[in-house]
């Protein structure tokens, strides 16, 4: 969890659940957002796509993909959940190494059918991840800590300086 507080208690937002969704030569990151914007308003949201990055840096070898220094913006849902700033605004670049099956990233072509197709079922079977190494799991978490952090030593300079009286200087 991930947790904003301020403005004498009206910001009182979490970010929970924290989770990585690839979706085409687009990634997102999703949280699960609850409690109070900075107006006040109340939010409860699940699976809310909050910033999201391009995939086209990805590379995948040996079972892993990796992204490194993908640049972010705010999603319209994630401003519209969090409340603090305006969709399309840059947040920290994304990098992550993650695991994946031999499938990943693998574009399938479509044959021509002359004949009418019949209903098709298959059966999946689970990915054996016992040989997956597990230190990327804590670097992508780490790089995910690392991005959210940066987003709230932004929020904090922004809200301290809104918040400075302009000082005077007296000449003796």
């Amino acid at each position: 969890m991930i947790a904003f507080s301020g403005h004498e208690g009206a910001l009182d937002t979490q970010l929970n659940a924290a989770r990585i969704e690839l979706a085409g030569d687009t990634g997102y990151i999703v949280f699960d957002i609850a409690g109070t914007t900075q107006e006040g308003e109340q939010i409860n949201q699940k699976d809310v796509r909050f910033v999201e990055y391009s995939l086209a840096g990805a590379v995948m070898l040996d079972g892993v993909l990796a992204v490194t220094g993908a640049e972010s913006t705010l999603t319209d849902a994630g401003a519209a959940a969090f409340g603090t700033y305006a969709a399309g605004e840059a947040f920290d670049p994304v990098s992550f190494v993650i695991p994946v099956g031999p499938d990943c990233a693998v574009t399938v072509e479509e044959e021509a059918v002359d004949a009418p197709v019949a209903a098709v079922s298959a059966a999946v079977e689970p990915i054996d991840s016992s040989d997956a190494p597990v230190w990327p799991w804590f670097v992508g978490g780490a790089a995910l800590l690392l991005l959210l952090a940066g987003g709230g030593v932004l929020m904090a300079r922004r809200n301290s300086s809104k918040n400075e009286a302009p000082s005077e200087s007296v000449d003796a």
